[in-house]
């Protein structure tokens, strides 16, 4: 008789997972007659079968044909939703074959791909209990080994009892079969609402309401935590009817579909403005998986104070003496009252106090402040204020007035103030501007550097003009085409004629490059000073930079034979080290008596006895020549005579100045 065999699988399934469960239930029919009857199985085998197949193995106390299978449903379906589990009893498997290695890489893969399973701490303890039992194990079993009687040799009289025969009537064993059921726990939760929006004045508190629902299949607890920032003071507790102050972090364990009631209270900083909203989050997390958590969005929108203000003067020029009234609107746009309004008031130093409406609460004179302290402005009223000031009698003419202040409520931090300027009539200024680019001269030049003035005052004026940078040589036109060239026809000058507001004026100076180095830098300035307001200047630069030659010789030995009667030969260098052109070059050697003149190349242009000399017209900057001279050391000197030459150079530059200058 046939015996039939049902697997069966069911899906626990969630809102947001799907977590497999399985079941085998197996109904054996035994027939009376055929005792080795074996199952049937359908050919196709999915992963469910091939789990169970080994699971069964594993039950009949023969891990060995268990390995292959579980092996094979991992190579086989990557994806199974069993893997968890068939890493599970393939480690069991592997320790039961003491393959206690394998046991641990089936535990590494439980790990690496489900953290947070629970069969991973049950597998560990497996592997451990394995392990210690293995230690354990060899000692008793060389005890053993020494107490055991010898082995019966071969023909001794004593016999091995023959094995018992089983009763014909003894029934048959065979495996126990039923059915397995694997339900690991699994974290859910719910928290509601998973929005929520509240308004509040800053300075003041606010609480938000939450429903932890544990939605899982176990007893789990919830932690709380949220990204308000630390100014918010958020502080979580539960809702137990009254006005609790102890914060708690988490919520008590909760047994599946039990919900909690917590809040979550906030302060609203003082600085947030009027409709300002700010977003943050709260994160409810599991304690059993960290894996699974909800965030929920609370945003809170600031009810407060709005202030502005609007300022006028009634006029923007004033004379010394003359009163000038400031008027002040502060007005509160924003959705809540402005309370305990304060209002300070800077005034300029050129100005005298006269009277203020409303009545200020207090006026310093020497620090030139005015206070008022508001009770209050509503929401989209407004406040006026009038204070009238005097212009001092010795105020400077161009002199602009501007008064500071701020004004404050209990919320929304300080908001500046600046009045409208009024200006004393008859502002002198000036501006005077020249090339800022560099350029290059020659001891001797004669340049003319062109500059511009600009009277920048609101009234006419003139200005004395001084140029500065050399100690002599320095000349000042005016420039009358504009052309930035010196004419012959074109006048000295000492200071400008009378120019209107942003009227410019052309100005040449003319500067004769004194002598200096090669490098050396120059500033021409040019300075112009109002003659109406002495305080009043400005000035302007033009840098030159001197090019000149800058001639060096340089000698080097080629051979000596510093005998008696022998010939050193040596080398010397004329080089241009300078960024100016050098004419006339002279070089002249001049030969002690203990040496004479043997041989050089070139030759000398001129030369006699102790003096030779040679002559280049032209040596670019950066340019060499090169001279080869041999001298012969005189016979007869004696022992300790040092010999010491000399070479002199002489050049000039473009202009004719002679160098090395003395």
């Amino acid at each position: 008789m046939n015996s039939s065999v049902f697997a069966g699988r069911a899906f626990l399934r969630g809102k947001k997972y799907l977590l497999p469960l399985f079941f085998l239930l197996v109904f054996c029919s035994l027939s009376l007659t055929d005792s080795t009857s074996s199952p049937v199985w359908a050919a196709g085998k999915d992963d469910s079968t091939l789990f169970f197949e080994g699971h069964d193995w594993m039950g009949k106390k023969n891990p060995e044909k268990a390995v292959p299978l579980f092996e094979e449903l991992l190579g086989q379906f990557p994806q199974s939703k069993i893997r968890d589990l068939t890493h599970f009893w393939l480690g069991r498997a592997y320790l039961e074959t003491n393959q206690v290695e394998k046991s641990k890489n089936a535990l590494s893969q439980i790990q690496k791909e489900f953290p947070g399973s629970p069969l991973i701490p049950k597998l560990e303890k497996l592997i451990v209990s394995r392990e210690a039992g293995i230690v354990g194990k060899k000692r008793p079993e060389e005890k053993a080994a020494k107490g055991a009687p010898p082995p019966i040799k071969e023909g001794s009289a004593e016999k091995a009892p023959p094995p018992e025969k089983p009763s014909p009537l003894a029934p048959v064993s065979r495996p126990a079969e039923g059915f397995l059921l694997v339900i690991p726990q699994v974290a859910e939760l719910r928290v509601e609402p998973p929005s929520d929006e509240k308004r509040g004045y800053p300075g003041d508190e606010i609480e938000f309401p939450l429903i932890i629902t544990n939605r899982g299949n176990g007893e789990d607890s919830f932690t709380l935590d949220s990204t308000f920032p630390i100014e918010f003071r958020p502080l979580f507790f539960a809702e137990d009817g009254g006005r609790s102050k102890e914060e708690i972090q988490a919520t008590p364990p909760l047994q599946p579909d039990q919900s909690y009631r917590a809040r979550l209270r906030v302060h609203l900083p003082t600085h947030l403005t009027d409709n300002q909203s700010k977003t943050f989050e709260i994160k409810i997390a599991s304690r059993f998986d960290r894996n699974s958590f909800q965030w929920v969005r609370k945003t809170i929108t600031a009810t407060a104070p709005l202030l502005h203000g609007e300022y006028h003067s009634d006029r923007d020029r004033a004379k010394p003496g003359e009163e000038v009234r400031y008027t002040i609107f502060l007005g509160n746009n924003g959705g809540a009252e402005a309370k305990e309004v304060k209002v300070r008031y800077n005034y300029h130093p050129s100005l005298v106090f006269l009277s203020a409406s409303p009545q200020p609460e207090k006026v310093e004179s020497s620090g030139r402040a005015i206070y008022w302290n508001l009770s209050g402005i509503k929401s989209k009223e407004n406040q006026k204020i009038e204070v009238v000031f005097k212009v001092g009698d010795e105020t400077p003419a161009g002199q602009q007035i501007l008064n500071r202040g701020l004004f404050v409520a209990s919320v929304g931090g300080e908001v500046p103030f600046l009045s409208p300027p009024v200006s004393v009539t008859q502002v002198s200024s000036v501006r005077v501007e020249g090339s800022k680019e560099e350029l290059r001269v020659v001891s001797g030049d004669h340049v003319y550097l062109p500059f511009t003035l600009t009277n920048l005052g609101n009234g006419p004026d003139n200005f004395s003009l001084k140029g500065e940078g050399v100690v002599s040589g320095l000349t000042l036109y005016y420039d009358r085409n504009q052309d930035g060239l010196f004419q012959s026809a074109e006048p000295t000058i000492l200071e400008t004629p009378l120019l209107g507001t942003r009227e410019n004026f052309p100005i040449l100076v003319g500067v004769k490059v004194p002598v200096g180095r090669d490098g050396e830098k120059l500033e021409i300035r040019l300075d112009a000073q109002s003659k109406r307001d002495g305080k009043t200047l400005s000035s302007a630069a033009r840098p030159l930079l001197l090019s000149l030659p800058m001639v060096v010789v340089q000698t080097q030995l080629q051979s000596r034979d510093n005998l008696p009667g022998g010939v050193i030969s040596y080398q010397s260098t004329v080089t241009n080290t300078g960024s100016g052109l050098a004419k006339n070059v002279v070089v002249t050697e001049m030969i002690p008596p203990e040496l004479e003149f043997v041989h050089a190349d070139p030759e000398p242009t001129e030369g006699e006895g102790k003096k030779w000399v040679w002559k280049m017209n032209d040596l670019g900057p950066q340019q060499k020549r090169t001279f080869s001279i041999s001298l012969r050391i005189r016979k007869g000197l004696p022992a300790g005579t040092v010999v010491q030459k000399q070479t002199l150079i002489r050049y000039q530059d473009l202009h004719g100045n002679g160098y090395p200058l003395p």
